[in-house]
């Protein structure tokens, strides 16, 4: 009966040493976390940057710099499809101001 409760003793030391390891990773994580979202705060870019970081291998930028980089990407997708859009509806006007619609 004695060994049976040192053994358990044993394993429930392991268990809390374990899960001091944990919190102190996850506290660990957890700053991280914080400085990744202060650094992401503040993502421009001039066009020369966008221009140089588009020709650098992603894996050769910062996190910081990749996510400006998508944003912008994704920036300009969006807007070339308004403009897209907004040159169909003025052609449309024309056409059907000029009588040919």
């Amino acid at each position: 009966m004695r060994q049976r409760q040192e053994a358990i003793a044993r394993e429930l030391g392991k268990i809390v040493k374990r899960q001091q390891q944990l919190e102190a990773t996850n506290e660990r994580l957890q700053e991280k976390a914080i400085d990744i979202r202060h650094s992401l705060s503040d993502l421009h870019l001039t066009d020369t940057q966008y221009q140089q970081l588009r020709l650098t291998n992603e894996d050769d930028i910062s996190l910081k710099d990749f996510v400006a980089v998508c944003t912008v990407a994704a920036f300009l997708l969006h807007f070339s499809s308004i403009i897209v859009q907004m040159q169909f509806k003025f052609k449309k006007k024309i056409l059907i101001h000029s009588g040919f619609l």
